[in-house]
């Protein structure tokens, strides 16, 4: 498996190193993995993304969606039920 570092992060700490070499190296487009849970909203179900706060009609979302349409964050869980039931 592929490991990424953020390489600004990275020549801060190592100061004495010559950038220049490693400019010339092949980029990833990657992106930070961002969890988040369904919060469920009384009737007709609506879903809030709990990282976006989108709202969302039960029926636009798959029942079992990995991800939030809206922003990318990752609904899947270890196991666990991470919804939430919000009673308006």
């Amino acid at each position: 498996m592929s490991r990424y570092i953020d390489a600004d992060s990275f020549f801060e700490e190592f100061e004495e190193l010559d950038k220049e070499p490693y400019n010339n190296y092949p980029t990833a487009d990657v992106r930070e993995n961002v969890k988040g849970r369904w919060i469920i909203h009384g009737y007709p179900s609506m879903l809030e993304c709990s990282n976006c706060r989108e709202l969302f009609f039960y029926y636009e979302v798959e029942t079992k969606s990995n991800f939030c349409p809206n922003c990318g964050a990752d609904m899947r869980t270890d196991g666990h039920a991470d919804i939430l039931r919000v009673i308006d």
